[in-house]
């Protein structure tokens, strides 16, 4: 679905590749590549500014700059750095899956396997349905994990002698952090992540005081490498708790947390890629990109 980002985004993306050196899915999974490690260093790179340490990338992070710069030009990577800025802007802004349209308008998904993403919309009609009563789950949860936490019990205990309008700061500020020790996550699964585009649509049905204590994880899968750093990358635009894996590597226990009969597609897949039949591996992707998403959650 184009959107004003995503207009903005390709046309940068058309100008590094305008010199016709590298194909258009080329561009765009070095772009996303560059987009996956910034953010993978975020983190790393903010504690230590708050320490006044010096900001070092992984040395993995550095072998792929290295590599980025060996194939484009100045002026491209500059065009990389104005499409992530505009990335980030339409995270800001909200209600929209930039990302997943990007790859669909200009990297030319191939629709043999099934590569269509779920319109915004769409995606956003399908997490209302399916968040109803999330709330009620997660406050019975933390309700159990206080009842683990001797500290957060407590805290709960002396919360009984505050004014009734005073309760809910309390509540978030005080009980809630001393039970997260204690507190078991929220899944939200999708074994067929895609762009990330039904993770994005659930946080924004989720209370945000949900979202900010990470009282919900997030746990993607899908057999393309590209589709799990689009959804490594959209969590971690937006702060979320989760991660993702691609199928083709996942462990056991991974694969294990999903519904079983995406469980038993992907470990044949991770089969087949292991003994190099990539024919069977894009069959297998096909049939998982049909079934229901129904199973999400």
């Amino acid at each position: 679905m184009e959107t004003e980002w995503s207009k903005k985004i390709v046309s940068l993306l058309e100008k590094t590749s305008a010199g016709g050196r590298y194909r258009s899915f080329e561009i765009f999974d070095d772009w996303l590549s560059i987009c996956d490690a910034t953010l993978q260093q975020l983190p790393s790179h903010m504690k230590n500014r708050s320490r006044n340490l010096p900001m070092v990338d992984a040395p993995e992070t550095v072998g792929l700059m290295k590599h980025m710069w060996s194939r484009h030009l100045l002026k491209s990577m500059e065009y990389f750095s104005q499409a992530f800025a505009v990335l980030i802007e339409s995270v800001m802004a909200g209600g929209n899956d930039t990302l997943g349209d990007v790859y669909q308008e200009y990297a030319f998904p191939n629709p043999g396997t099934g590569q269509y993403f779920s319109p915004m919309p769409l995606a956003q009609v399908m997490a209302w349905g399916m968040c109803q009563g999330i709330e009620k789950e997660i406050r019975q949860r933390i309700t159990d994990a206080v009842d683990r936490s001797p500290m957060a019990k407590a805290a709960a205990m002396a919360g009984l002698m505050l004014k009734e309008e005073d309760i809910p700061a309390y509540y978030f500020s005080r009980i809630v952090p001393l039970a997260l020790p204690t507190y078991e996550p929220y899944i939200i699964s999708d074994p067929c992540c895609g762009s990330g585009v039904m993770f994005i649509a659930a946080a924004e049905q989720l209370p945000a005081w949900v979202v900010h204590y990470n009282l919900v994880r997030f746990y993607g899968m899908d057999i393309d490498e590209r589709c799990v750093k689009m959804t490594r990358t959209a969590l971690r635009l937006r702060g979320l708790n989760g991660y993702a894996a691609c199928a083709l590597s996942a462990t056991d226990q991974e694969l294990a947390m999903l519904p079983k009969p995406y469980a038993v597609q992907y470990t044949e897949a991770r089969e087949a890629h292991r003994t190099g039949d990539k024919e069977r591996v894009l069959e297998i992707l096909a049939d998982v990109r049909g079934m229901k998403q129904a199973t999400l959650f």
